[in-house]
């Protein structure tokens, strides 16, 4: 039987735009087995992504913490919560309140959890100048107590992907908490004059569903910065441009090119690329990368054992690193420096 709690939850869903779509091909525990990844599982507290390959969306309650902290990019969020997020994209206010369902206050934007605002949504904001106020209400009785970790994960990408100096200026002028009271938050909010801010959101933008579309987003701000819109920009923002810190992967010179890692990217962060020197290099873009290891995970060589910042002041172009391979002599496809064949020339010739 059916209960009264299901039948809400379902005419909630479909009222608020149904739940988040899950694309189960870009799922790192469906690309690789060394490696498993739970962070959906944790961030759930309904329980409805246990087993992620045939989700209960009946439990479902359309929070998006999910959504926010997928390593892959593998979740969407619904219609509804994409909406408000794009509402708040658009906010001309300068200064934000972003607010939990907790709170007493809903600010100018109330989710569930403020764990569920992906940090790229933060960052884009910065760009235009918006300046940020968290408020939250009484965590320690929350159901959602347990997520908030990762709400602090995501301050933490945001002030790497910024840099400290911006990342304080942003949260607030006096470097008040992260958190805020309500009096806090309007004291700090209020304390200066309002200023406009231009939205510059692509119309092709605001209608999408698309798990990578918040990176979307933030790549056209930072390329927005250069556009002749740059006025709009330095008006409403701190006067000086955002250089962006992608995560990316420390390649070993002694790297094959054997394009692996490129295969099984789910993000297509990777590319090896010949040039016309017989020389391999490996191309990494950074505003696709979501640091989830997977390249790290799948290396036969162990290729890439850490990760780092790299700093791009063109932030759609590929960090450059140059590999020891060299053209194998029958296929031309790369190899080790020290043979002449590459893997499948090499088996052909044992066979």
């Amino acid at each position: 039987m059916v209960t009264r709690g299901i039948v809400g939850r379902l005419t909630r869903q479909l009222a608020e735009g149904e739940h988040p779509g899950i694309d189960t091909t870009c799922c790192i525990n469906e690309i690789q087995r060394k490696r498993p990844c739970s962070i959906c599982k944790m961030s759930c507290h309904v329980q409805a992504l246990d087993k992620i390959a045939q989700p209960d969306f009946t439990k479902c309650d359309n929070c998006g913490i999910c959504m926010a902290h997928c390593p892959t990019n593998a979740i969407g969020a619904s219609r509804s919560f994409t909406q408000k997020l794009l509402e708040l994209l658009e906010n001309k206010d300068s200064q934000l309140i972003l607010s939990c369902h907790q709170s007493d206050n809903p600010g100018d934007c109330s989710l569930s959890c403020l764990a569920a605002f992906p940090w790229e949504v933060f960052a884009s904001l910065a760009i235009t100048g918006n300046q940020l106020a968290f408020l939250s209400g009484d965590c320690q009785n929350c159901h959602h107590r347990q997520q908030m970790p990762l709400f602090d994960r995501s301050l933490s990408q945001l002030e790497s992907f910024l840099g400290t100096e911006i990342y304080l200026k942003i949260l607030s002028p006096d470097k008040t908490p992260r958190l805020q009271s309500r009096r806090e938050a309007f004291n700090t909010l209020f304390r200066q004059g309002r200023r406009s801010a231009t939205s510059l959101l692509p119309e092709e933008l605001r209608g999408a569903q698309d798990p990578k579309l918040w990176r979307k987003i933030l790549l056209h701000r930072l390329a927005s910065q250069d556009s002749s819109q740059t006025p709009a920009f330095r008006e409403a923002s701190f006067q000086q441009k955002i250089v962006a810190h992608w995560i990316a992967p420390i390649i070993e010179p002694d790297c094959r090119a054997c394009g692996i890692c490129e295969k099984t990217c789910p993000n297509k962060a990777l590319q090896v690329v010949a040039a016309n020197d017989n020389h391999f290099y490996m191309a990494h873009f950074g505003w696709k990368c979501q640091g989830c290891g997977i390249c790290a995970a799948v290396c036969p060589w162990k290729n890439i054992k850490e990760f780092g910042l790299v700093a791009m002041e063109k932030a759609d172009k590929p960090f450059v690193t140059l590999t020891e391979a060299k053209p194998c002599i029958k296929c031309k496809a790369p190899c080790h420096s020290s043979q002449s064949l590459c893997m499948e020339c090499a088996a052909t010739n044992r066979s």
